[in-house]
């Protein structure tokens, strides 16, 4: 008996004792969870669907839609930081507005609203024998870099990113005319290893004139025997040569619209008319602000971690864990 009631005894010391760090476990306040505790609801574009997804398993989808596999391991890196940031600054439990066309979903897979996403059977097409390999890569970075994420002045930054600056980044004011001091054009000069670096594409007045729907110029129709002489113009340029407005016949449209109206893979143009034809390069591709996805992997090429290159990209921006702010 006195051996039963010594083992009671024992039993509600223990209990008594561990019971304080249950509850404090089980009410930890969600700012102060890990990154892996953190859930994000996914709108697939393509399958319709509604996905909730942790926020590090979501990231292994992004990062492997966003950046070739085969990247620099600190790349990687860099991209699952830079793709962390920018959803934390999107999830509503954070106080984020979510997805702007998918009111029930924090983000959704559409590249036009935000970042790419892919899931395994789009991974499995994608990689084909490689999807192991490369998924363990991709998983790699995301967890060497778990809960992550940059702040300036204690908040979440707009961690923006795009494939190819053509040698310098562009400041976000010069393009969407709102200024955040940690996007900068800053000169890159490590992407010149990008098939889209440099690109030129060639039309005849006529069918550029069709693709940006204007029908003529100095009043006469636009045809095939058009001649393009002072046709194009562009109107404002940033520091770094990207056009801010082009004017095609007599119509000023945004640099943005002529180079989605024509395919083209940047605003950073050089142009020749001559005759009926128009000549088109491009440097670069994307916008070209923010960090450059190609120059990420120089410079981890050359030796740079992971977080010197996102400070070279976000310049005044701080490292944190998620665990340790609130967004």
């Amino acid at each position: 008996m006195k051996k039963a009631a010594a083992y009671l005894f024992s039993l509600i010391v223990i209990l008594t004792l561990m019971l304080p760090a249950f509850l404090v476990r089980s009410c930890q306040a969600p700012q102060q969870q890990e990154s892996s505790a953190i859930s994000v609801k996914l709108y697939d574009t393509q399958a319709h669907a509604l996905y909730r997804l942790t926020l590090e398993d979501y990231l292994v989808g992004v990062v492997a839609a966003e950046m070739p596999a085969n990247f620099h391991l600190e790349a990687l890196k860099a991209q699952a930081v830079a793709a962390r940031t920018f959803t934390v600054k999107r999830l509503k439990c954070f106080g984020g507005k979510g997805s702007k066309y998918h009111p029930d979903a924090d983000l959704s897979c559409d590249p036009g609203e935000g970042q790419a996403w892919l899931g395994e059977k789009e991974l499995r097409t994608k990689w084909g024998m490689r999807y192991g390999t490369n998924l363990a890569r991709i998983r790699q970075a995301v967890t060497e870099t778990a809960s992550l994420l940059l702040t300036y002045e204690g908040k979440p930054i707009e961690a923006i990113y795009h494939s190819t600056c053509g040698g310098v980044t562009e400041a976000a004011v010069e393009v969407w005319g709102k200024d955040y001091p940690y996007l900068r054009s800053v000169v890159c000069g490590a992407d010149g290893h990008s098939p889209k670096y440099r690109q030129t594409y060639r039309f005849t007045i006529q069918e550029a004139a069709a693709k940006l729907k204007v029908k003529a110029f100095q009043g006469k129709a636009i045809t095939a025997s058009t001649q393009g002489s002072g046709i194009l113009k562009m109107v404002g340029q940033s520091n770094t040569g990207r056009a801010q407005q082009i004017i095609f016949a007599g119509k000023k449209i945004t640099a943005e619209q002529f180079r989605t109206a024509l395919g083209l893979n940047s605003p950073r143009i050089r142009y020749n008319v001559s005759g009926k034809n128009l000549v088109i390069t491009t440097i670069g591709y994307g916008h070209g602000v923010g960090l450059c996805q190609y120059g990420c992997d120089g410079w981890a090429q050359k030796g740079y971690s992971f977080s010197r290159i996102l400070q070279h990209y976000y310049p005044g921006t701080t490292l944190v864990k998620i665990a340790n702010q609130i967004p």
